[in-house]
């Protein structure tokens, strides 16, 4: 087979995929050849997990879309962030305050 996968880093951090040896900038576009991408668990589970996104024709809309979408998920994962801190620190300041 031959040609490419495109794909677009979704995820705030870059994205690995250990089994064809690739890693996905966030934000950023990857090529991959389509015989690595087709037997790859490790693609196809981050997008499915929506890590990662693929990418067919980009339009300056589609890109605007995409970062939207990146940055709505660094959003979300920022928030479950900042909650397990708080719950941390009022753990934190409970024990101190006995």
């Amino acid at each position: 087979m031959s040609g490419e996968i495109r794909v677009i880093g979704m995820s705030h951090t870059p994205v690995v995929v250990a089994d064809i040896g690739y890693i996905i900038p966030a934000g950023e576009i990857v090529a991959i050849p389509a015989e690595s991408a087709l037997s790859s668990k490790d693609l196809w589970r981050a997008i499915n997990q929506q890590a990662i996104q693929r990418v067919t024709a980009v339009t300056p809309f589609q890109t605007m879309e995409l970062e939207l979408q990146r940055v709505a998920n660094e959003n979300a994962a920022l928030k479950a962030e900042n909650a397990e801190l708080k719950a941390r620190l009022e753990a934190i300041e409970r024990r101190l305050s006995q």
